[in-house]
């Protein structure tokens, strides 16, 4: 769970799939809609990543977004994360089909966008 400066808490996020033999993880993250868009998103991502990079030792980061989750999407681009793969028409919701779009980052990704992260 994550909590604001007054302690209220904003949101989750969650990292599964890990595989400390590869050096790989996945998460997820969700954040409540009266607290979108105040940086808690980019903040718990940041904080993930540094962890499971530099505390942890893994060395690959993955995440799926679904396709009408445009903020997650423009959010993930900014982080410089790849976008690496889309599996077509993968969840059903208010009538429409969407798709799963998976970003990943490397270790080495995070410290180059740690150096300059303004590129």
């Amino acid at each position: 769970m994550a909590e604001d400066a007054s302690n209220n808490i904003v949101g989750t996020i969650e990292v599964s799939g890990c595989d400390a033999k590869n050096g790989t993880f996945d998460y997820a993250i969700t954040v409540f809609p009266s607290h979108r868009g105040k940086g808690h998103a980019k903040d718990m991502i940041l904080t993930i990543l540094k962890h499971y990079f530099f505390e942890l030792r893994y060395q690959k980061a993955t995440i799926c977004v679904y396709s009408f989750n445009a903020s997650s999407i423009a959010l993930h681009k900014k982080l410089r994360f790849v976008e690496e793969g889309r599996l077509r028409n993968m969840i059903y919701t208010n009538g429409t089909f969407y798709d799963e779009v998976y970003f990943g980052m490397t270790k080495d990704e995070f410290n180059l966008f740690q150096q300059n992260p303004l590129l």
